[in-house]
């Protein structure tokens, strides 16, 4: 056995062929990515990577979860400087952290709802607590901002205008470089007026 094959603890292992693997998502999509890829970068056998990962889905469910983690922060992030003082405007911000999200990590964001889809039967009360959350910021920004809106229409029309914008701009058809920002907030700003 190699010096690189024995320097990884069993608890080590499993966290290193995550960031191995994000990285290859992040690079080059969730498509590409095999457990055996991730073994061989990271100097181990397979069958090491397969007692900590049952399945390339698996591994993907695990990245899932730590990007609807980041996801979730981000937006609560936007949204806590107008919280409590203006909640349209939070709004508008916590939609702004998604799009900035999906942007800035397209393969990721492809990734966490294939996977969440598959996973949940498309129903996000199903999904990991990772996934719950980053839904519920954005009903309990709705009700701040409406109370007497529950619909899930409402949540589900201004989810689909920010996903669709997302989704259409990371493949090239949303607005250019230098009009993107202004294009995401005016989107932002329609989304959230459909529900006041």
């Amino acid at each position: 056995m190699s010096s690189k094959k024995s320097q990884y603890h069993h608890g080590d292992l499993q966290e290193h062929i995550s960031r191995i693997a994000w990285e290859k998502v992040l690079q080059h999509g969730a498509d590409k990515l095999s457990l055996r890829s991730c073994a061989r970068d990271a100097g181990v056998d397979p069958a090491a990577v397969y007692r900590h990962f049952k399945s390339k889905e698996d591994l993907l469910g695990c990245l899932t979860n730590i990007a609807f983690s980041e996801l979730s922060a981000a937006m609560t992030q936007a949204e806590t400087v107008f919280r409590d003082s203006d909640p349209k405007e939070a709004l508008v911000q916590t939609g702004l952290a998604y799009i900035q999200y999906a942007l800035s990590k397209p393969h990721v964001f492809r990734m966490m709802f294939d996977i969440a889809g598959r996973s949940t039967g498309g129903n996000m009360t199903t999904a990991s607590a990772e996934g719950r959350e980053a839904f519920e910021i954005l009903v309990r920004g709705i009700a701040r901002l409406n109370p007497q809106t529950g619909s899930d229409v409402h949540i589900f029309t201004l989810w689909s205008i920010v996903h669709g914008f997302s989704k259409l701009a990371n493949a090239g058809l949303g607005p250019g470089p230098l009009h993107i920002d202004q294009v995401s907030r005016s989107i932002c700003e329609k989304a959230v007026a459909t529900i006041i």
